[in-house]
């Protein structure tokens, strides 16, 4: 074989492992013990739970579910269901878990809107909980806003949206693909606008 042959082989080689493992590549799941666990925004209730369920295992003291103020549904903004859905589901957590109020649909957006919530409880340590293939990237947008909080990142699985095996399902591909999109520009272009 020639070295333009084997070059081109192992380029394809490389290229095809990276394909197939990228939808792993977007997840990181390593929660540590915190004052907070931070639920982001997201659609289902699946980073709820999996937040509810860190909070029983101890990670964290107090637990805050993100939910956006500036829209309305049905007479009533997500703040409201939020709340309401707190009250029906926390049981005996009820006083641990708050609601955060924020604007905007963008993870960058949403940071902005979190300092706020975090400053009545001396909070030192944060632990991320949101969807598992946006925990890569909200962990590094997390970091890049608020460098004064140590993040940690625990992963929520929904299998209807992602799975790291992207291939096997159309909206599994999809949204590999559009969260590959979104870190990459986040990673070359809206982390160094001031």
């Amino acid at each position: 074989m020639t070295r333009p042959v084997i070059f081109s082989a192992a380029f394809l080689l490389i290229v095809s492992f990276l394909a197939l493992s990228s939808g792993y590549l977007l997840i990181v799941d390593k929660p540590e013990h915190s004052d907070v666990i931070l639920v982001l925004a997201g659609d289902g209730d699946a980073r709820y739970w999996r937040g509810m369920e860190l909070l029983r295992a101890g990670y964290a003291r107090r637990l805050l579910l993100d939910a956006r103020a500036d829209r309305v549904l049905w007479g009533h903004s997500p703040v409201e269901y939020a709340a309401n859905f707190l009250q029906e589901t926390a049981g005996s957590m009820r006083d641990q878990v708050h609601v955060c109020p924020l604007r905007g649909d963008s993870t960058s957006e949403e940071a902005k809107w979190i300092v706020a919530c975090l400053a009545p409880f001396n909070t030192h340590s944060v632990l991320l909980v949101t969807s598992d293939h946006h925990t890569r990237r909200a962990l590094s947008v997390m970091r890049h806003a608020m460098p004064q909080y140590h993040w940690s990142v625990a992963a929520a699985t929904d299998q209807f949206e992602f799975g790291p095996q992207w291939w096997r399902h159309r909206e599994w591909a999809k949204m590999n693909f559009i969260e590959w999109q979104r870190f990459v520009w986040w990673e070359l272009v809206d982390r160094w606008r001031s």
